[in-house]
């Protein structure tokens, strides 16, 4: 999420190997790859698996041409970086437009929205994966504005809000990068 903050900070990578980086020893930098060593980014290799990922892109009124972009470039820039992640893709403002399955071989599909912003139907269907056994990191690129699920999701959440988005204290649950 580098081009939506205009810095590197890892957040994104470490939550999503479930790499802590305070708890790092100098003995296992031989697990990480070494691509990233160098931008502080210790992220273990992962060749050969596959890593399964629910993305929700906010599509709403609030989102203008340059944000929706940006949200796109960062999801090929993860797709660019680790191939072997899969997932499911969807659009959403007040509906849930999807599931589209994408992954480094499929074009990123044409955004739909453009109305209100609600985060349910989404984390509606997040419920619907973890009640059949199945749990994703779930990623939402979003402003941040919008009604919030009462139940929370038991899978990991990343938030990754635009600038000038809702401020990290105003997200009911997850990892706001």
């Amino acid at each position: 999420f580098g081009a939506l903050h205009g810095r590197q900070n890892g957040g994104f990578f470490c939550l999503f190997f479930g790499v802590d980086r305070n708890t790092l020893v100098e003995s296992r930098i031989g697990g990480f790859d070494r691509r990233f060593i160098h931008r502080k980014l210790y992220l273990e290799d992962v060749v050969g698996e596959s890593v399964e990922v629910a993305i929700c892109i906010d599509t709403s009124g609030s989102i203008g041409g340059d944000e929706l972009g940006a949200f796109m470039d960062e999801i090929q820039g993860i797709l660019d970086a680790y191939p072997q992640i899969r997932g499911t893709l969807f659009f959403a403002d007040a509906d849930l437009y999807g599931p589209h399955e994408f992954s480094k071989d499929a074009p990123i599909p044409k955004a739909r929205g453009g109305g209100g912003t609600a985060f349910e139907p989404f984390f509606d269907w997040v419920a619907q994966q973890e009640r059949g056994g199945s749990q994703h990191l779930s990623i939402y690129f979003t402003d941040g504005y919008g009604s919030f699920p009462r139940a929370l999701p038991e899978s990991p959440v990343l938030w990754v809000v635009m600038p000038g988005g809702l401020e990290s204290t105003g997200f009911p649950f997850g990892e706001v990068a």
